[in-house]
């Protein structure tokens, strides 16, 4: 079956990548079926067919997607490259960018839903498209239920300039899940956040307190600067870790390598779980040694 190509919405893999996903095939066949559309594009399964191609193979599985429009296909082909390959959190963003470029006006948590993302960080990429002009701004957004709503504003930026009084402000942020929100800051600019922007919404009591120390362990003991505190925690909460013994036990090795935790990994983990006793949160559970 000869298949025409169209709806790759990412580059494609690299080659150690596609060699493993090439023998596999050569093993034990395509068992994932490629989807195509009515005119026998790719909606999602390009390296499987160009693994075929080069394999001689040309009895594979496939599933046709009838009625879509074009927007469609491509939602289609974002979601299932969510789903089907591990992506990093720029291509992540470049995906969530380019169905805010076919859907400017859904809301952020429609987009999410779709493509099985965290709505704050669509909400992200969305700020920078509408900084730079690519997509508009609109006023009203479109929700999953078809409903046009006003879009929640985040509330304006003050200036705090004593940093002993932002750690503190940090901390009372991480505390308060149903209060003001996130607190974040960058070029003296101390920022809070609506709690749709809140990173610690929708956990409990002992993992936000777990979070609070974290949060002061970072600049008490490792020397961090409180306006890194906010966006790193975060960037942590964006990759869905509950608790900082998540993010830094073995959860975590993909990613600590990203903001140099790695090289003082063995010191890490013992000095906050000290931190954590001497700072009376002994019912949390220690990181595994």
């Amino acid at each position: 079956m000869e298949l025409k190509e169209r709806y790759q919405v990412l580059p494609s893999m690299d080659d150690i990548q596609f060699q493993a996903l090439k023998a596999d095939i050569a093993e034990r066949g395509v068992l994932t079926p490629i989807d195509v559309d009515e005119q026998g594009y790719i909606l999602d399964g390009h390296h499987r067919y160009r693994a075929c191609k080069e394999l001689g193979i040309t009895n594979f599985p496939t599933i046709l997607r009838l009625n879509m429009d074009e927007s469609e296909k491509r939602m289609f082909a974002r979601k299932s490259n969510m789903l089907r390959r591990h992506l990093n959190q720029e291509q992540m963003r470049e995906i969530i960018s380019g169905q805010l470029k076919d859907t400017p006006n859904w809301a952020n948590n429609r987009i999410a839903q779709e493509l099985g993302v965290d709505s704050k960080t669509v909400a992200t990429v969305r700020e920078k498209l509408e900084a730079t002009s690519e997509i508009p701004k609109f006023d009203r957004l479109i929700g999953a239920d078809g409903k046009e709503r006003p879009v929640k504003q985040r509330k304006p930026s003050i200036m705090i300039s004593n940093e002993s009084d932002l750690i503190k402000a940090i901390s009372q942020s991480l505390k308060d899940v149903h209060g003001e929100g996130f607190v974040a800051m960058k070029d003296g600019v101390f920022t809070i956040y609506d709690p749709d922007y809140n990173p610690m919404y929708g956990l409990n009591e002992e993992e936000i307190k777990q979070w609070d120390c974290f949060a002061h362990f970072l600049q008490d003991k490792c020397g961090w600067k409180p306006e890194g505190i906010g966006y790193h925690i975060e960037w942590l909460r964006d990759k869905a870790f509950k608790t900082p013994n998540e993010w830094i036990g073995p959860e975590g090795d993909k990613y600590r390598g990203n903001v140099g935790l790695s090289r003082m990994d063995s010191k890490f983990k013992p000095a906050w779980n000290e931190y954590l006793q001497q700072h009376e949160h002994k019912e949390l559970v220690e990181v595994s040694k």
